[in-house]
């Protein structure tokens, strides 16, 4: 997880840094002076190819097209944003039985969290955490076994403790500047994916064994088809990164 976020920040960073500086960092001087080594600058192909140039109306047009595509990008985060929130705001406190209670304090406190506040809504078809907020749906407690609901309080548990909401949404919003590239796409999903593999080890760790972490997922997730997808933001993370068979 840690290569792929290096990947994103330095697929933002290279570009922006001079060439100058970049000569120095890949052509370093000294070293093996028996060696021999031959560097092509890219002024020599410059000058070997002759002098070209951009004609305004295309740089324009490019540059418009860049500056549509942040735009785009912003937008599109911003309105997530906003229907996360609203998610939120309209969901309700649930009113936890005893030992449900119970479940969800030795979870956070096997993974080192403050207990998160449990709401429920009708828009979601599983647990998702926002910040120290995990929403369910309103039969959750009821229908699930404590363990399969320990599973997904323990994944949603290790979600905050590696505060994924406020990372990811730093990600998404750096990501804005080079979101017209496929490549920036590709490493986007890969986060995604490393980052709920991640959260599965934590969560595997924290409830039980890996057999007995990975049955309740699948049942999680038998549980979230019979109910059918109501909303576009997924729960547990097997679904969010379509990791399902990992």
């Amino acid at each position: 997880h840690r290569m792929w976020v290096c990947a994103l920040l330095g697929g933002i960073a290279l570009p922006m840094l001079p060439t100058n500086l970049l000569q120095r960092l890949v052509l370093q001087p000294g070293g093996d002076k028996t060696a021999v080594s031959i560097a092509v600058d890219f002024s020599h192909v410059i000058r070997l190819r002759g002098p070209w140039a951009l004609s305004s109306s295309v740089a324009s047009a490019l540059v418009f097209a860049y500056l549509l595509s942040v735009l785009f990008g912003l937008t599109r985060l911003l309105w997530r944003w906003r229907r996360t929130r609203e998610l939120v705001r309209g969901s309700v406190p649930v009113k936890q039985p005893r030992r449900i209670a119970a479940v969800v304090r030795e979870v956070a406190r096997r993974l080192a969290v403050a207990e998160p506040e449990i709401r429920c809504s009708p828009r979601v078809n599983g647990p998702v955490v926002f910040g120290r907020v995990v929403v369910v749906p309103g039969d959750f407690f009821d229908s699930g076994r404590i363990e399969d609901i320990s599973a997904a309080l323990a994944h949603e548990c290790a979600h905050i403790a590696r505060r994924d909401c406020t990372l990811n949404m730093l990600y998404e919003f750096v990501a804005v500047l080079v979101t017209y590239h496929p490549a920036c796409w590709w490493i986007r999903r890969r986060l995604a994916e490393t980052r709920e593999l991640v959260c599965d080890e934590r969560a595997a760790a924290a409830v039980a064994d890996r057999c007995r972490y990975a049955s309740s997922l699948l049942r999680l997730a038998t549980a979230m088809a019979d109910r059918g997808a109501r909303t576009p933001i997924h729960a547990i993370g097997v679904c969010d990164a379509n990791i399902l068979e990992e």
